[in-house]
């Protein structure tokens, strides 16, 4: 409600059109036009409003960029997580800060070149033109904006709401219950198993065999809200959620920062899945989004970890 609210006021006063104008021209060597950067300033909040704000776009390729892009954006439940690890993890502030900087510009470049390339997959060459007539900046009309937010909101609750809470209820259970029925233990449950599925994937990161099915298991659970990915390993380790989740796993800073590039790029939440499938209209598209993000994030932490183990000594 509060997207399309701040959306619906942004259009009513005349200012979202000035706002495209004004990087129209970094946007359109991109293969978008201006209106791009809305989805953009929005999922670094959520990606969930970001996603919805793909519905700006005048073609459906350049629609279908902005769903493809958005999710790589750091979100600020993904912030949340890189903030309280990076805290555990580095000592020094201006560390601190450089790690945090250089994985949001990471990300934020990760999504600007896929969205180029998905505009090249799509065989679209020339960008959108962006033409339009500049309206005078006035007070918006809240009657208006209010019935148009509440109209969309009901939208989205109907379609996007209904898969949140069936594929919630999938997680909860496969947290509780295992082989032997329901299961105090989380490492007896289902999604523990999984984590032991994953743990092959993550020993190249040099993380230990007693360590890496917990780390796999976070991951899953950091699917259905990122703030879990922390919670997840301070129970499976023994810890409060206080506790220093990066001594439980033995990670040294440069894993540990192999591991931030992974959680920030690998998945968005489960919300916002379950707006790019409403949005997309495609069960295939939405699957074809996953496997991208999934293997990229893999690949680019991967190869950053090796990088930086011949760099730093």
């Amino acid at each position: 409600i509060s997207f399309y609210f701040t959306l619906s006021l942004l259009e009513d006063s005349g200012y979202l059109p000035r706002l495209a104008t004004l990087v129209d021209n970094i946007f359109h060597k991109l293969g978008m036009h201006g209106h791009g950067i809305v989805p953009v300033f929005l999922g670094l909040g959520c990606n969930v409003p970001g996603v919805l704000a793909s519905r700006i776009s005048l073609e459906n390729e350049e629609r279908i960029q902005l769903i493809t892009s958005t999710p790589f954006i750091p979100c600020q439940a993904r912030l949340v997580v890189l903030m309280a690890i990076i805290t555990m993890a580095f000592a020094s502030p201006i560390i601190q800060v450089g790690v945090a900087l250089s994985i949001y510009v990471i990300a934020i470049i990760v999504a600007l070149l896929t969205s180029a390339f998905v505009r090249k997959v799509l065989g679209k060459t020339e960008p959108p033109e962006l033409i339009l007539e500049l309206p005078p900046i006035h007070r918006p009309n809240i009657k208006v904006i209010w019935w148009n937010s509440w109209d969309l909101s009901k939208h989205f609750l109907r379609k996007a709401g209904t898969i949140i809470l069936v594929l919630s209820i999938l997680i909860w259970f496969l947290s509780h219950v295992g082989p032997l029925g329901y299961v105090d233990e989380p490492a007896n449950s289902y999604i523990a198993m999984i984590g032991n599925t994953i743990k092959p994937l993550l020993l190249p990161f040099g993380i230990s065999v007693e360590n890496a099915w917990i780390t796999g298991t976070a991951l899953v659970t950091g699917f259905v809200a990122k703030e879990l990915f922390i919670s997840t390993i301070a129970i499976l380790g023994g810890l409060s959620e206080e506790g220093n989740i990066v001594e439980v796993l033995q990670l040294t800073p440069i894993q540990t920062y192999a591991i931030l590039l992974l959680i920030t790029l690998y998945l968005p939440c489960l919300a916002t899945l379950a707006v790019i499938l409403t949005e997309s209209r495609s069960i295939k598209l939405t699957l074809l989004i996953v496997l991208y993000m999934v293997g990229l994030a893999y690949i680019i932490s991967l190869v950053v970890y090796h990088l930086l183990l011949l760099i730093i000594p």
